[in-house]
């Protein structure tokens, strides 16, 4: 149901009878849009609404304002459309000549126009911005914004036209020659168009220029052109200013006769138009006939009148200018109170972030650092148990090796030791004289002795395994044979007389004999000392 009466609201306008409407009913009509539309549709349907119940749906034009004066009650400020909403507001207060209502949506727009972006009513606002500025006489931004909608793809010709006028009158008394060039510009678009009223206008400026520049014929030629086309248009009162120049101009060139049917034809005008009797230019025209006909007491009678008149239009101006005035100043300290509490809450807000920003900075920060730490603590545990374990494996390997390495001592041992016992059989088979048994005999003992490479490789296996143990003797006891070296060390790795007579490939009471010299050198009377301590030692 919210649904229909939306749609009838929207698209037929409430035109539910043939009355037009009050300002009041137009209020409650677009209240009731702005109720039951969803919040991102408010804007969206106010301005359908506006759109579609201007000023002819209205009793008059000033139920329409105050109508207008009450719609930014209704529409919502963070929805999309907002931008569009205002645009028309200030369009329309200020194509009415109600410039200070316009001025406060078209400022408010500049300020909300994201950069970069392009919006379907921006070359219009420009054009809008830039005669706003010039109404407030303020030219120097007039001229920024006019000549951004100049500039502007889709300005249209007649707006190009009222800049480029704007432009020349911005710039007529302080470089007349641009100001020349603009009058120009416009009047070649405004003929290019068939714009009759323009180039009327436009060719009554161009000939107010020429006419301060001294350039009377140019002057007249422009003038009369705004004359006839100001007649034709019923513009009396301009018709009335150009007839007034060109009657200077005559009496600057003396033409009696040019004068008298000028003044002829202001008196015709008149005559039509008797409201032009409180004209200033008919009663300016009419003084300067008489002082150039000599009749100087109604000269200055009408140059009275022509002062009084002129006096109450430069009053009615001066209230107009200090109005606007204070207009602008109230404006800009309203703007400037807001734009100091929009800067307080942005430092607020930034400061609020810069905060939370660091909290979680800091966060960050400490959570990366903890997780840095736990990483190399768990590196290091790692790597120590990888230390451990290849300690652990070279030890277990260098023990393996040194076994082997002894094992294969004692095989070879007990394979010569089993040679030795088969060539002694051998030798009591075969028939040999004392010397030749002999001479076998010492061969063979000089074969089963350990090799000094043997034990090279034996010891650099045992001191990957036992480092320090040979150091020990080396420095407490520096006559130590390496025979009792050879037996303490494998006193170390727990082996019976047996087993070392074996690796050494010496008998067993050679074994007792080195282990009697390497007690007596320890200064130990007990084997069992002995082993305690080798065991001891590293």
């Amino acid at each position: 149901m919210k649904r229909l009466l939306i749609f009838l609201c929207l698209f037929h306008g409430f035109h539910l009878s043939a009355q037009k409407l009050s300002a009041t009913k137009g209020i409650e009509q677009l209240r009731t849009i702005a109720n039951q539309s969803p919040a991102k549709n408010v804007n969206k349907n106010v301005l359908n609404f506006l759109t579609a119940n201007q000023e002819k749906a209205f009793i008059d034009d000033s139920h329409y304002n105050v109508f207008l004066h009450e719609v930014d009650t209704f529409f919502n400020e963070s929805q999309d459309n907002y931008l569009d909403v205002l645009f028309f507001l200030g369009r329309r207060f200020q194509l009415s000549k109600q410039n200070q209502d316009a001025f406060p949506y078209l400022y408010k727009i500049e300020l909300l126009m994201t950069p970069g972006k392009s919006y379907e009513f921006e070359c219009e606002f420009y054009e809008l911005m830039g005669l706003s500025y010039f109404f407030f006489k303020r030219y120097e931004q007039s001229k920024v914004y006019l000549n951004k909608s100049l500039n502007c793809s889709n300005t249209t010709e007649h707006a190009k036209i009222n800049i480029l006028n704007t432009l020349g009158l911005i710039y007529s008394t302080s470089d007349p020659e641009k100001s020349e060039n603009y009058y120009t510009d416009a009047i070649d678009l405004a003929k290019k168009t068939n714009n009759t009223v323009w180039v009327g206008v436009l060719s009554g400026n161009l000939g107010v220029l020429y006419y301060n520049k001294n350039q009377y014929e140019l002057a007249r030629k422009f003038l009369t052109i705004d004359f006839n086309t100001s007649k034709a248009a019923g513009e009396v009162e301009s018709a009335l200013s150009a007839m007034t120049q060109l009657i200077e101009i005559d009496i600057v060139f003396k033409n009696s006769s040019g004068v008298q049917k000028k003044i002829q034809t202001i008196d015709s005008l008149v005559a039509v138009y008797p409201k032009m009797q409180r004209n200033m230019s008919y009663y300016r025209s009419k003084a300067l006939w008489y002082e150039y006909t000599r009749d100087y007491e109604k000269a200055l009678e009408l140059y009275k009148v022509e002062q009084r008149i002129n006096d109450s239009i430069n009053r009615l101006r001066n209230i107009v200018n200090a109005n606007n005035t204070e207009f602008q100043i109230d404006f800009e300290h309203r703007q400037a109170k807001i734009q100091v509490l929009q800067e307080q809450s942005r430092t607020s807000k930034r400061i609020m972030i810069g905060l939370i920003i660091l909290v979680v900075i800091i966060a960050i920060g400490a959570y990366i650092i903890i997780l840095q730490i736990l990483k190399r603590k768990k590196k290091e545990k790692e790597l120590l148990e990888l230390k451990n374990k290849r300690v652990k494996e070279n030890l277990e390997k260098t023990e393996q090796e040194m076994q082997s390495v002894l094992k294969s001592l004692m095989e070879k041992n007990e394979t010569i030791a089993k040679m030795n016992e088969e060539l002694e059989l051998l030798f009591l088979k075969m028939d040999r004289t004392e010397e030749e048994h002999k001479h076998l005999t010492d061969k063979l003992q000089s074969f089963t002795l350990l090799t000094d490479e043997d034990w090279l490789q034996f010891k650099h296996l045992f001191e990957k395994r036992y480092p320090g143990f040979f150091d020990f003797f080396y420095t407490n006891y520096e006559d130590i044979t390496n025979a009792e070296l050879r037996l303490a060390a494998l006193l170390k790795l727990n082996l019976e007389n047996l087993e070392i007579s074996k690796t050494l490939g010496i008998g067993p009471d050679s074994v007792r004999k080195t282990n009697l010299r390497l007690r007596k050198r320890l200064d130990i009377t007990e084997q069992k000392d002995l082993q305690k301590l080798i065991q001891s030692i590293a």
